[in-house]
């Protein structure tokens, strides 16, 4: 028993402990990245296009569709897949989808067609609370899955593993998820359970009460270097022990059919069914592991980091019927005195906390001539790299980062081949940190630029360039029915940042937004307000 348990233990009656904290009630976690799929990013996603699980060596061991990129869009803010019986043949030669599923054999003919998504490499994850909002058809043979496996970042790790959130199958009842792991891949799949070098076995089976996996449901993992606690609907259902799945990983969700012929859908009538996919989100935990923590004399000002350790006595007053989180790295130390009111809920965690490989100041730079991009890069990364792309996701600039620590990083305007909005990022060992926006100016033209973040939920900002020549200038917002919103007078000159509050919109949705410059429209624009039940 180590300490925390034991701290934990003496403190019951005082107090209920949480089981479990979540993004949404733990201040620890930041948004690292999310998709809310109002359109198809490929930026972030790519498909699977003419491509199948093949096992060679064993064809029953085959799965019967082939993954085809139009099977997959977005609609409606969600990200669709589509399986249906109709019969299609592998193209011949079979195109080879690096690192995206398996190759199909060549004119071979699938009796399912059906979709899988992953994330681009630069999108590779390594630890963290991974969520997706999903709802599934229920029908024979259908297995449908989000998971995690190796990322491309990492094609030669030695621990190619695999997390799987959550699987169903049509020949389970609708309330029966299964929960595994997988680290015993050998070339083309995981070695069965019997294998002499293969001892795991690791598939738990969740029968859950008043569930169906036909409705809306959020499935999601904590991961660290320790532990995998399994979620759906923000309640925990599982934790085990991390069997060293330590690498950057890529995230799965694909619609596939079970590989036992008596377990496959019919193939006639002709069917279409649909896995849908609200949103998915990527959090890490803020740290701050150097600090050590005597009192919290308020928690309303608490910088809610991971910390090295913290002590509590009487002297931490602690309010009542709140709902606290605390987190360190090496401990929790409750001293005699301290209290915690009836009501309570108080939840302490010592687990480790991963700090970012590479980080880039989040501001988003403005500039004409020139601009310094400010990062950090661990001391102890191997390769590390920088990335710049245009709007429309062209590589503008990739060099190697050879400085550790603190970095700046100069870009000169002469470098891109017009005005407007780039993006850059680092990558460090396979980690990618936060991607930002940036934006060039032309210093004669009055310019409106992509409103950031972009879908938003809460506020956004619209930054546009008037030149001081410019004598009058207007922003105008429309919804999709041509309808006007918002007119705004811009009366300042030079960079300027307007916040619109989603407040101010009737409802959810796309919307168009315009600059007009002496009476002339200079550019078009559209953002996207996401669904009010998934603020939080």
């Amino acid at each position: 028993m180590n300490k925390i348990t034991m701290l934990i233990m003496s403190c019951l009656l005082m107090h209920q402990i949480g089981l479990t904290q979540i993004p949404a009630n733990d201040p620890h976690w930041q948004l690292k990245w999310q998709d809310d799929f109002n359109m198809f990013n490929s930026v972030i996603w790519v498909k699977a296009d003419s491509a199948a699980r093949e096992d060679r060596k064993n064809p029953k061991n085959s799965e019967p569709q082939l993954y085809l990129g139009n099977q997959v869009w977005t609609s409606n803010g969600n990200l669709v897949i589509e399986v249906n019986n109709t019969p299609i043949k592998c193209p011949t030669p079979a195109p080879y989808p690096h690192w995206v599923c398996g190759e199909c054999i060549s004119g071979k003919t699938y009796n399912y067609r059906s979709g899988w998504i992953q994330t681009n490499h630069l999108y590779d994850t390594r630890y963290g609370y991974i969520e997706a909002r999903i709802k599934l058809p229920y029908k024979k043979g259908f297995w449908p899955a989000f998971c995690t496996f190796v990322g491309d970042s990492e094609p030669n790790s030695s621990n190619v593993a695999e997390i799987d959130i959550f699987e169903m199958y049509g020949s389970n009842p609708d309330n029966l998820v299964e929960t595994n792991i997988h680290t015993c891949y050998k070339g083309d799949g995981p070695l069965p359970h019997t294998h002499p070098n293969c001892n795991e076995n690791h598939l738990v089976k969740h029968s859950l009460s008043n569930f169906t996996y036909t409705d809306w449901h959020t499935y999601a993992i904590e991961w660290d270097k320790n532990r995998i606690t399994w979620y759906i609907d923000g309640k925990v259902i599982r934790t085990l022990s991390n069997h060293k799945i330590v690498d950057p990983v890529r995230i799965i969700l694909n619609m596939a059919i079970q590989k036992e012929s008596k377990h496959h859908p019919p193939t006639s009538p002709a069917f279409k069914e649909y896995m849908y996919v609200d949103y998915v989100k990527v959090y890490g935990l803020k740290c701050d592991r150097n600090t050590v923590v005597n009192e919290i004399p308020n928690f309303n000002t608490y910088d809610y980091a991971v910390k090295k350790s913290i002590t509590m006595s009487n002297a931490t007053t602690i309010p009542a019927n709140s709902n606290i989180t605390l987190r360190t790295t090496d401990g929790i130390v409750l001293k005699p005195g301290f209290y915690a009111p009836a009501g309570t809920r108080l939840y302490l965690d010592v687990s480790p906390c991963e700090n970012a490989k590479a980080t880039v100041a989040k501001n988003r730079p403005t500039f004409r001539d020139s601009t310094i991009i400010a990062g950090y890069i661990s001391e102890e990364v191997v390769n590390a790299q920088f990335f710049v792309y245009d709007a429309t996701g062209v590589l503008v600039r990739n060099n190697n980062v050879t400085e550790r620590g603190t970095i700046s990083i100069q870009l000169h305007a002469n470098e891109f081949s017009s005005a407007g909005a780039y993006t850059y990022f680092l990558t460090a060992d396979g980690d990618t940190s936060d991607i930002i926006q940036m934006d060039l100016i032309d210093d004669n033209n009055i310019t409106v630029y992509q409103n950031y973040p972009n879908p938003f939920d809460n506020t956004t900002t619209i930054e546009c360039y008037v030149p001081h020549t410019t004598q009058q200038a207007t922003l105008q917002v429309y919804n999709m029915c041509g309808s006007l919103i918002k007119n705004i007078v811009v009366s300042e000159r030079g960079t300027v940042s307007i916040e619109v509050n989603a407040e101010e919109f009737p409802l959810t949705g796309m919307y168009t937004y315009l600059l007009i410059g002496d009476g002339q429209t200079i550019n078009t624009k559209q953002m996207i307000l996401t669904k009010l039940e998934n603020r939080y």
